[in-house]
């Protein structure tokens, strides 16, 4: 039987609360999609309203893709008995209505004000679950070795460019000689690592934790793929939000180790291609900020948004020289 998600809600086709055309449910999540809740315990995603056609086609491949790959995390959950976090099941694709109908993931966004009001206790389970997850994850299909090399991941040039010629807008000369120093040593920076499959967009707004249940939720698998090992633990918010990536990174070494005994882990090397990779999502921050500086802002608002620039340009610095090894 078709599901059309514009006619009926799952729970009570009589329920107006439960009727996607709930305006006040609806709100956009990400760059993407835009979410509308749809009874109890379930969401409805569509493409945003601005998509054409060809875009809305690649969200809707994407969404496919999606459910294939909650399908797989699922089974290996089922199948490793883990209990620490859900993963909300993607019921329904709806190719002619171009949306999606999908378990509403219970819990808060794990932002770092939300996490650092949990109690130590929860605090402990919280990590215990990222760690379950990303060792399921890595588990889900054959390891490979590669080569990383940060200079192939990055426009170090462009932004070398804009140090050069419009950094001084923004940062002193001091600031700006120590950023591309920084950049530098990245720039060469190369590894052997394990590629193993990885979710890679770790991000608060894909995590989320039940205060009821004391349990986590993951979402959003479209830019799931094989990664080097240490990707979604050190790139990600875990290390550059949460900050909690080291004692994460242990305990999943304690699980991963188990199924994985010749990996090996040379511990000052980690700590480096820790902070080499959350020094490059620093530098892709300031790249993305260096595109819109403006020497001469056309207006009071153009001016305003130049101000904020400027403020988050050295905080991004900041953050370089506090991690700096």
């Amino acid at each position: 039987m078709k599901i059309r998600f514009s006619e009926s809600s799952p729970n009570s086709s009589n329920s107006p609360a439960g009727l996607i055309s709930d305006i006040a449910s609806s709100k956009p999540h990400g760059r993407e999609t835009w979410v509308e809740y749809y009874g109890q315990g379930f969401v409805v995603k569509r493409p945003l309203t601005d998509f054409g056609e060809e875009k809305r086609i690649k969200w809707l491949q994407k969404q496919h893709l999606t459910r294939k790959h909650i399908e797989e995390i699922l089974w290996y959950k089922g199948l490793n008995y883990s209990v620490s976090y859900d993963v909300p099941e993607m019921k329904h694709v709806n190719d002619e209505e171009v949306a999606v109908l999908e378990e509403r993931a219970p819990g808060e966004r794990l932002t770092k004000q939300f996490y650092d009001s949990l109690s130590a206790r929860r605090q402990t389970k919280i990590q215990n679950g990222i760690a379950e997850f990303l060792s399921d994850m890595a588990q889900l299909r054959p390891v490979k070795e590669s080569r990383q090399k940060l200079s192939e991941r990055f426009n170090f040039a462009q932004l070398d460019k804009f140090l050069s010629t419009r950094g001084g807008l923004w940062l002193d000369q001091e600031d700006i000689k120590f950023t591309k120093k920084v950049a530098e040593q990245v720039s060469k920076f190369e590894y052997d690592t394990t590629l193993v499959w990885a979710h890679r967009d770790l991000n608060p707004g894909n995590i989320l934790y039940d205060l009821d249940t004391w349990k986590l939720s993951f979402i959003d698998f479209a830019e799931a793929n094989y990664d080097c090992v240490y990707h979604d633990i050190f790139y990600s918010a875990l290390n550059n939000e949460l900050g909690i990536s080291a004692k994460i990174f242990n305990k999943f070494l304690k699980l991963y180790g188990k199924k994985q005994p010749n990996l090996a882990i040379d511990p000052v090397q980690t700590a480096k291609i820790a902070y080499m990779n959350g020094a490059l999502r620093v530098l892709r921050r300031l790249n993305y900020i260096g595109k819109r500086a403006r020497p001469n802002p056309a207006n009071e608002k153009s001016q305003k948004n130049q101000n904020l620039m400027k403020s988050w340009a050295k905080e991004e610095v900041e953050k370089l020289k506090a991690a700096s090894l």
